[in-house]
């Protein structure tokens, strides 16, 4: 089950190619997702590539907010996921896309050991570290 929450909300992208996207600096965050997991090394280009597919349509939902993917730079094979959605209502329609679909069937068999996903509903949010 966590692996399948996890997935939907997947983007890919390499740290050299990242495109962060958000819609403003003022914006009312609802919920985040922060997901950790090792892909196998025998896997890697299968998941890349299904993964990379879902990046752009994700971030022209109307729910989403920001959508990352990161590889850890120390271990790997580790990635690490940070979404940004407006509602829960938002997330929910992202795990129902057909792209989003695609990678989720076949995510379950790419993965070492499980996922680490964390959602967060968040009822306020500033900015900076003041």
């Amino acid at each position: 089950m966590k692996i399948l929450i996890f997935i939907c909300c997947l983007c890919i992208s390499s740290c050299a190619n990242m495109d962060v996207r958000s819609d403003s600096s003022n914006v009312d965050v609802a919920v985040v997702l922060a997901a950790r997991f090792v892909v196998s090394e025998q896997e890697r280009a299968t998941f890349l590539a299904l993964a990379g597919a879902t990046l752009e349509p994700t971030r022209k939902e109307p729910g989403c907010i920001s959508y990352a993917f990161y590889e850890d730079p120390g271990k790997e094979n580790s990635f690490i996921y940070f979404e940004e959605w407006k509602s829960r209502e938002a997330l929910a329609s992202h795990l129902k896309q057909p792209y989003v679909k695609a990678l989720l069937d076949a995510f379950g068999g790419l993965l070492v050991g499980d996922a680490d996903i964390r959602v967060y509903d968040i009822e306020s949010m500033s900015s900076g570290l003041e």
